[in-house]
């Protein structure tokens, strides 16, 4: 566990994760209202390192959790937090697809109908489900569970958190921006490094990419002024508005140069090699598909 003062009563911990992305950074607020962003997985690792971080900036109660996104590295220590009392929150469209994905229903069936749209070769599609779960224990959901309402102000520590619902990554993402202090807390939304993949979830009959829906986040956030963006993966920036126009440019780069091939499994064939394939598979599965579906709008 790393413990990062950010302003008064604002902290950055950074703790250990068992995947691929070796750690995530969680916000802790102290004050009035002792309030963290995000949880890590359930894992040992990750909840002594929480519970570490609270005893070294004293919080006796950690009064309620904020959840950017309901993936097992950001929601996955929230029930063990609630048994310690805390309230866990989270956006509606993301709180439906957590329990989706805690019981083993409708993600699993969607994602086995996306593999099979997009011509994934069974063998590939069931060790891909392998890893769906082997996820699963990485994340439990808490018995009781408030849904976040965009735009409203929550207490955090001594300030106030609107939250922005930004999805891309996943349907119901969500940012949170401090106002006072001109900080946003992007999740996955806006990271230092790398592109978050396009999440795919289901409206009515039709499976969407949430690549449109991201590059509308980005704007959205551009349109905030933060002064400074705190991401879950990596080292903080002091310009979140030049972060999603790079972002933005990347983007559609990619888009220019993607060529359509008979799938879209080899499509993103053509961009994994080696170690790690079926993790990467994966990922350009999604942006793959993303790529195909901004394309379509743009022609």
């Amino acid at each position: 566990m790393k413990l990062k003062e950010l302003h008064r009563h604002v902290f950055q911990v950074t703790i250990p994760l068992p995947l691929d992305v070796q750690e995530v950074n969680v916000y802790l607020f102290t004050g009035k209202v002792p309030t963290l962003i995000d949880t890590g997985t359930k894992t040992p690792e990750a909840l002594q390192g929480i519970r570490e971080a609270l005893r070294q900036t004293g919080v006796e109660r950690l009064e309620q959790v904020l959840l950017t996104h309901w993936h097992v590295d950001h929601a996955g220590g929230a029930a063990a937090l609630a048994q310690d009392g805390a309230q866990v929150m989270i956006s509606a469209r993301d709180y439906t697809e957590w329990v989706d994905f805690v019981q083993g229903g409708a993600q699993r069936e969607l994602h086995e109908r996306i593999f099979r749209e997009w011509a994934v070769p069974a063998e590939e599609v069931q060790a891909m489900q392998r890893i769906y779960s082997w996820l699963r224990p990485l994340t439990d959901f808490p018995g009781q569970v408030r849904q976040i309402t965009p735009r409203e102000c929550i207490a955090a520590g001594d300030y106030c958190l609107r939250p922005v619902l930004t999805p891309g990554h996943t349907a119901g993402h969500l940012a949170f921006f401090a106002e006072e202090l001109q900080f946003l807390f992007s999740g996955d939304l806006l990271l230092p490094d790398q592109v978050p993949y396009p999440g795919v979830w289901a409206e009515g009959e039709e499976v969407v990419s949430g690549l449109p829906s991201y590059l509308e986040s980005l704007t959205k956030v551009e349109e905030l002024r933060a002064k400074a963006y705190f991401p879950a993966h990596g080292q903080a920036d002091s310009d979140p508005a030049t972060r999603c126009r790079e972002v933005r440019e990347i983007i559609y780069n990619q888009v220019e140069r993607y060529q359509a091939a008979d799938s879209i499994y080899q499509a993103a064939s053509r961009h994994v090699n080696g170690k790690g394939k079926l993790g990467a598979l994966f990922y350009h599965l999604h942006y793959v598909y993303g790529w195909h579906r901004v394309k379509e709008m743009l022609t």
